[in-house]
């Protein structure tokens, strides 16, 4: 998963080949950015089933489950401006990267927000020392983007950054 999504955020590939130029570093940077969504997709339904409750200091998976929720808020961290700032130089000669870089960060982000918040449903024991480091990502755009950026951000991902905020303040734990 974080492999993907840095190759993702980078602009690189895990199968880039020394000749590959254009179209077919775009087509390799746009399966990177699905593969990393698609895997966050898929521990978001993962973490629901690892019933991992009162065993926190003894549970052998529980080191596994902090290190992908480390990950999880790197990669929150990496994608939550919008629109997506940086193009990496790999892609710069492709025609409309700003605009496909936005629309991919933005999937990867609301994946990871989704994966946040299951995370903190199933595991708030576990997610709680994460919350310092995902809230401010999710909050601070709201709160200091103009309100033309914030009108042109897609209604999913708003959405998800409301929800996310309404289950934090919901959970007791937190």
């Amino acid at each position: 998963i974080v492999q993907h999504a840095q190759l993702a955020v980078t602009g690189g590939s895990s199968s880039s080949g020394v000749g590959q130029e254009g179209d077919a570093t775009c087509t390799a940077w746009q399966m990177e950015c699905k593969l990393a969504t698609q895997y966050i997709k898929c521990m978001t339904e993962v973490i629901p089933m690892l019933e991992i409750e009162q065993v926190v200091h003894s549970d052998p998976r529980v080191p596994a489950v902090r290190s992908l929720l480390d990950n999880l808020t790197q990669i929150c961290q990496a994608v939550k401006a919008y629109p997506f700032g940086s193009t990496p130089s790999t892609l710069m000669g492709v025609s409309s990267i700003q605009q496909e870089m936005t629309i991919q960060m933005d999937k990867l982000y609301r994946a990871t927000l989704t994966c946040c918040m299951s995370s903190m449903k199933y595991q708030p024991q576990l997610f709680a020392t994460q919350i310092t480091a995902v809230l401010p990502s999710v909050v601070e755009p709201i709160l200091t983007l103009d309100e033309a950026v914030l009108q042109s951000m897609p209604v999913k991902r708003l959405i998800v950054m409301t929800s996310f905020i309404q289950m934090v303040l919901q959970c007791a734990l937190y």
